[in-house]
C-alpha cells in the first residue's frame, strides 16, 4: 500500500477547470516536485491533498484512509506548509511552536521532546527564544517547516518553499528539504528548475491544471548528455560505432553538425568526454566541440510547456 495515492484529482473555481485528472503514488523516502509556472494548478493540487480544499473530484488516500471520509485519520500523518506560512507574529518561536504541537494532540513529556527535536532538526536552537516578527525571512520559513513536522507526519507538503529567499537562504532549505526526505515522504511545488535538480527524486510538470509529463516518463528522457560538434557528417557506420562505446546510451541529431550524446548517469563526464575525443580523432573526424549538452530537464520542461500551450 503506497503512503500517499492520488487517483484522478480534479477541481474547478465557478468555471475554470483549476485542476484536471491528476493520478499519483509516492512513497517514504521519496521527494516529489510538482514543477510549472504561475497559475499550472501546483497550488491547487497541494490544498487538495491536505485537505485545504473540498475533494470533489478523484480521491486522495494517506496510508489508506481517504481524505474526504476519514479526515482525522488521514491527516495524522500530514504536514503542510502553504505557500505564506501561518505564523503569529506576537508569539516566541518556542511558544508557537508548542502550540503547533498541542494542536496536533502533543502534550506532557511528548511534546517538550517534540519541541526539542523540531528546533534541532530546523536548526532553530539559536532563535527559540524570539520574536516571531523578529525573525529573518529564512527563519520564518525554517519556522513553518517546523510547525508542519513537529508531529513527525510519514507525508510533507511545501507549497513554494523557497520563495523570497536569497541564495544562502535558498540553499539552506533545499538542505533541509533533501535531510528531511530520509524519513518522510515529500512533495514540493516550485517553478525554479534548479531547485528540483538540487533534491527531488521524481518530478511532474503541470501546466494549465494538467498533468503534463509523470515522473516515470521524465526519469526516462532526462539522461545527462554532452554536445559534440563535428565538420563532417556522420555515416551510419560512425553513428553506430559512436553509440557502442561504453557508457553511451543514445545519440541524438541536434541543430546542423551537432549531435548529442546521452550517457549513463553514474558515469564521469570528463571520463567520457576523452574517450569521445580520442574516438572522432581515429575516425579523423574535425572535432569542434564538445562539451556538457544544455540541461535537459529545462529542455523537457520548455517543450512541455510550449507544446501544452500551442
Amino acid at each position: 500500500m503506497a503512503l500517499l495515492s492520488v487517483q484522478g484529482l480534479g477541481f474547478a473555481y465557478q468555471q475554470n477547470r483549476a485542476l484536471d485528472n491528476i493520478s499519483f503514488e509516492l512513497e517514504r523516502g521519496e521527494i516529489l516536485a510538482f514543477l510549472g509556472l504561475n497559475g499550472a494548478g501546483k497550488s491547487t493540487a497541494l490544498n487538495l491533498i491536505s485537505g485545504v480544499l473540498p475533494i470533489n473530484e478523484g480521491s486522495v488516500r494517506i496510508y489508506g484512509h481517504d481524505l474526504a471520509r476519514e479526515p482525522k485519520a488521514a491527516k495524522a500523518y500530514l504536514g503542510y506548509l502553504p505557500e505564506q506560512p501561518p505564523l503569529y507574529p506576537r508569539m516566541r518561536v518556542r511558544a508557537y511552536l508548542r502550540f503547533a504541537g498541542q494542536l496536533r494532540g502533543l502534550q506532557g513529556q511528548d511534546l517538550d521532546l517534540a519541541l526539542d527535536w523540531v528546533l534541532g532538526r530546523c536548526g532553530l536552537e539559536s532563535v527559540a527564544d524570539k520574536w516571531v516578527k523578529h525573525l529573518s525571512q529564512g527563519f520564518r520559513q525554517r519556522l513553518g517547516i517546523a510547525q508542519a513536522i513537529i508531529h513527525r507526519p510519514a507525508l510533507i507538503l511545501l507549497d513554494e518553499p523557497s520563495v523570497g529567499l536569497d541564495p544562502q537562504q535558498r540553499r539552506e532549505s533545499l538542505d533541509l528539504i533533501r535531510d528531511l526526505a530520509q524519513d518522510h515522504a515529500l512533495i514540493f511545488s516550485t517553478h525554479i528548475l534548479s531547485e528540483v535538480q538540487a533534491v527531488a527524486s521524481h518530478v511532474q510538470i503541470l501546466h494549465a491544471g494538467c498533468l503534463r509529463l509523470s515522473k516515470t516518463a521524465l526519469a526516462e528522457q532526462a539522461k545527462p548528455s554532452i554536445l559534440l560538434g563535428i565538420s563532417q557528417n556522420l555515416s551510419p557506420d560512425l553513428q553506430k560505432a559512436l553509440q557502442a562505446l561504453p557508457d553511451v546510451l543514445a545519440l541524438h541529431a541536434e541543430a546542423e553538425g551537432y549531435w548529442r550524446v546521452e550517457y549513463a548517469p553514474e558515469q564521469d563526464y570528463k571520463r567520457l568526454a576523452k574517450r569521445l575525443s580520442q574516438w572522432a580523432a581515429q575516425a579523423g573526424l574535425g572535432l569542434f566541440a564538445l562539451q556538457m549538452a544544455k540541461n535537459d530537464l529545462e529542455r523537457i520542461f520548455l517543450q512541455t510547456t510550449q507544446a501544452s500551450a500551442a
